[in-house]
Order: C-alpha cells, then structure tokens, then sequence
C-alpha cells in the first residue's frame, strides 16, 4: 500500500474533496474543505474511506 503524498486530493463517499497535508508515523494529517482544523486519522482507515483524485491533485 502507498502512503499518501502531501498536497494529494482524495474524495470521501459523499464527494467532498480533502488534501492531504503530511503521512508520518503510520497517521495522515489531512484538510477537509470548509473545516479550519486538520484532521488526523491512522493511514489504514485514511485509504479504506477516501479515493485518491489524480486530476486535481497538484
């Protein structure tokens, strides 16, 4: 399994977009759009809920 990269875009099941901030130490830091705090979740849970979006990852 890849870990994710920082500045990736992933999409939750209902569609909203996260970026991702930094993977370390087996948890992703991550943004959600429209929330002013980072989340931070274990990088299993992380890949099994979101849906890495190539095009508008940067």
């Amino acid at each position: 399994m890849n870990n994710p990269m920082p500045n990736s875009r992933y999409k939750d099941k209902s569609g909203q977009f996260v970026t991702v901030k930094s993977c370390a130490f087996n948890r992703v830091e991550y943004i959600r759009e429209g929330y002013p705090a980072p989340c931070v979740v274990p990088v299993v849970r992380f890949m099994s809920e979101f849906k890495f979006v190539p095009e508008a990852s940067a």
